[in-house]
């Protein structure tokens, strides 16, 4: 478990310091919700700027058995597989 927290904060420190290209994730990765991020952005880290990330939140909406699409500061969600 604590590989899958380790990738998916490696991931999304990634995205932060400046990678614009999408980088697939690990199948069952876990990601640990910081402060201001939101479904939205998180998808949209993954498909870059040109992609639609809509099914991608859709996919983790459902992977995570979320009812909206907002999250909690502290949630671990699991990542569904690319």
């Amino acid at each position: 478990m604590l590989a899958g927290v380790l990738a998916g904060t490696l991931w999304m420190a990634g995205l932060a310091v400046g990678g614009s290209e999408p980088t697939p994730w690990p199948s069952g990765a876990r990601h640990v919700v910081r402060e201001g991020e939101t479904l939205w952005g998180i998808a949209r880290g993954v498909v870059g700027p040109e992609g639609d990330p809509r099914p991608v939140v859709e996919a983790i909406r459902e992977s995570n058995g979320l009812g909206a699409s907002s999250v909690l500061i502290g949630q671990t969600i699991v990542l569904p597989a690319p």
